[in-house]
């Protein structure tokens, strides 16, 4: 990707370069957002259609009506009401561009300041900036494809109206297609509105095709006409049947979260700002005790040489919570992370990789020795002859510290450490929760395990595959006379400094191991292997200490994230699935009421969590997924079981 290439005009106004096309109107492009959008689509009269209204928009460009309906919407709405906006944009502004285009619109600093913050990097996908009272889905990329991977939860109320605000189909015909606004129909609410200034005749018949009834009425300015019309029949979204994602059909006012960790706190802190009352229960004396209790964590990306879901998910979930916590200075999370490469053949691959992903070269960038050198603080105590790839917005944090901070805010939120989760029943429209005494703990309207291999001591999630895995880091002195290490290295293990003197190197792993003991050989062992790279540590002191946790995976390394199934039922509903039956011959796959988890997240669940506890707030809320539909799929909790009924491995039960 790359930004927009913008010619001023002399009066300050943007031209494209690349479309050779005007971004608004020359008469002004606050009055056309008011008379070609906001009249066009009946605004703001309909907010008043429900708690939230959903827009969405062809062309975010330079952002002005997205700011102009942000304000408008403040003035109009009724308190409490949320703003969901979702636009596409091929060629973003750079952030001098914004602000020297929006440095005459002194209402817009508040918002745009927060704009800017939050501001995405180079990335095609799905990005996400969120005020308390508005939600910007920002998706980078070309629109024809980018929405295709767009999904709602099944039951959600879709986008209520469209701005069709792309260059003129003349300059840009790519935005005006019929494939194209089937798709936009696809993501519409029932009697969805749109409004556009174009008149163009193709356009008119590409958009009644798609299924929108299209009218002429009076233009902006010196155009005598425009566009604006409705969806007359909606087009229900197509679901796996195996993986159905489906929001519940009453609002979620109450959740209990069993598991005080990364996953468990995340999720809590997701849904309590959804203004979902949680409840958490953790068996320690404090949250955050077991894996997550790690002295320090690692956030970075997966590259590989295609972008699959693995890839694109880790991905997506870095771009998250590195923005998240870019906004908590106080976690003092450290940037700089080098993963140290083996061989010329390995650079090869990682760079194809960065250039498949078209990633920024401030987010994964091949470094020579020398730069190694240098940027890790090192010099040439540290031996890198292949290099290594620097992201240099990597992070390393404390997961605890990050655990508190997502259970910082206490409003709508009940914390209950000490507490054992021993079973759990829906009842009533809720679930009942119970401890070894039989003392019901908890109850709320929905459910979410948070509790790593643990959950599968409950008999309704018995059945998920999860894999423990031990995994022992060891604490060492900083050699003496190497320098101060600025970076995390990362090869067969991490090395991680937390201070100048203090380093922590790991961790090992081993499955199905319970050992809980620090082991001193390992901890050495681990030590002389990383002397490869940094030579001193062969003469350094022993390990001083060290940490045993363990992770949870599951088979195929993604999380489980989603709906629980109902195993019993499930099973029987697809029990000839072997047969290679279409999908229609099914109906949505049985799941457990208002049940959902976040489990398996591995190593890497400093950075997941926070991703799975947004993709779990959208599914109880009705908001636009953040990932791609086919992440979606390869997150789901039920993709196990349906792959054992594929090759007819479940034995029938009597």
């Amino acid at each position: 990707m790359k930004y927009a290439d913008i010619d001023w005009l002399a009066n300050g106004n943007p031209v494209s370069k690349r479309f050779q096309d005007v971004y608004f109107s020359q008469a002004g492009g606050i009055e056309e957002t008011q008379h070609v959008f906001h009249q066009g689509n009946d605004l703001p009269l309909r907010w008043s259609e429900g708690p939230e209204f959903k827009i969405g928009e062809l062309g975010f460009g330079s952002g002005l009506s997205f700011f102009t309906t942000v304000k408008k919407f403040r003035e109009t709405a009724k308190p409490g009401s949320r703003l969901h906006y979702l636009s596409f944009e091929i060629e973003p502004w750079s952030v001098d561009d914004l602000k020297r285009f929006h440095a005459n619109h002194g209402w817009l600093d508040p918002d745009l300041k927060h704009f800017i913050q939050n501001f995405p990097p180079l990335i095609e996908g799905i990005h996400v900036i969120r005020w308390n009272d508005v939600s910007l889905t920002l998706v980078l990329g070309d629109a024809r494809e980018q929405i295709k991977t767009l999904r709602w939860p099944a039951g959600a109320v879709g986008i209520q109206a469209w701005f069709l605000h792309g260059f003129a189909p003349g300059k840009n015909p790519e935005l005006w297609e019929r494939p194209l606004f089937e798709e936009l129909a696809r993501l519409s609410a029932e009697h969805c509105t749109f409004s556009t200034f174009t008149v163009s005749s193709s356009v008119r018949g590409n958009l009644e095709s798609a299924g929108f009834e299209a009218n002429l009425v009076a233009g902006f300015s010196r155009k005598r006409e425009m566009l604006r019309g409705k969806l007359l029949k909606s087009r229900p979204d197509s679901y796996h049947p195996a993986l159905p994602r489906r929001m519940p059909k009453a609002p979620i006012r109450s959740a209990v979260i069993i598991g005080g960790g990364l996953a468990g706190c995340a999720t809590a802190y997701e849904l309590t700002r959804a203004g979902i009352h949680v409840t958490l229960i953790e068996r320690n004396a404090k949250i955050a005790q077991e894996t997550s209790g790690n002295p320090a964590g690692l956030v970075m990306p997966f590259l590989a040489q295609e972008p699959d879901p693995k890839c694109l998910w880790a991905l997506r979930s870095v771009l998250a919570v590195t923005k998240q916590i870019s906004q908590w200075p106080d976690l003092r999370a450290k940037s700089g992370v080098l993963e140290l490469l083996t061989s010329e053949a390995e650079r090869d691959r990682i760079q194809e990789a960065i250039k498949r992903l078209d990633l920024p070269s401030n987010w994964a960038a091949i470094r020579s020795e020398s730069e190694v050198q240098t940027r890790s603080g090192l010099g040439e105590s540290l031996k890198a002859p292949f290099g290594a790839v620097d992201f240099s917005l990597g992070l390393r944090v404390s997961p605890v510290q990050l655990c508190e901070k997502y259970l910082a805010e206490k409003s709508r939120l009940e914390v209950k450490t000490s507490t054992e989760a021993l079973r759990f029943e829906f009842n009533a429209g809720e679930w009942q929760v119970f401890d070894s005494k039989n003392q019901k703990i908890a109850n709320a309207q929905s459910l979410i395990l948070a509790n790593s291999t643990d959950a599968t001591a409950f008999a309704q999630s018995s059945e998920l595959p999860l894999v423990s895995v031990r995994g022992q880091m060891a604490q060492m002195h900083a050699p003496e006379n190497i320098g101060e290490l600025r970076c995390a290295l990362v090869a067969e293990h991490s090395l991680i400094p937390l201070s100048e003197n203090e380093w922590w190197i790991g961790a090992t792993y081993e499955r199905l191991s319970t050992d809980h003991a620090l082991r001193e050989t390992e901890s050495l062992n681990m030590k002389e292997s990383f002397s490869q790279w940094v030579p001193s540590l062969h003469s350094s002191q022993a390990p001083t200490g060290g940490r045993v946790s363990f992770r949870t995976y599951s088979p195929d390394a993604m999380p489980l994230v989603g709906a629980l199934p109902n195993t019993p039922l499930f099973n029987e509903q697809f029990r000839d699935w072997h047969k290679g039956h279409p999908w229609t011959h099914y109906t949505e796959g049985n799941m457990l009421p208002q049940a959902w988890c976040s489990l398996a997240h591995g190593s890497r669940g400093i950075a997941t969590t926070l991703l799975a506890a947004r993709v779990l707030k959208a599914e109880l809320t009705g908001e636009l997924y953040p990932v791609e539909s086919r992440v979606l799929d390869a997150l789901h909790p039920a993709r196990f079981q349906i792959r054992k009924l594929q090759k007819n491995q479940i034995e029938k039960t009597t």
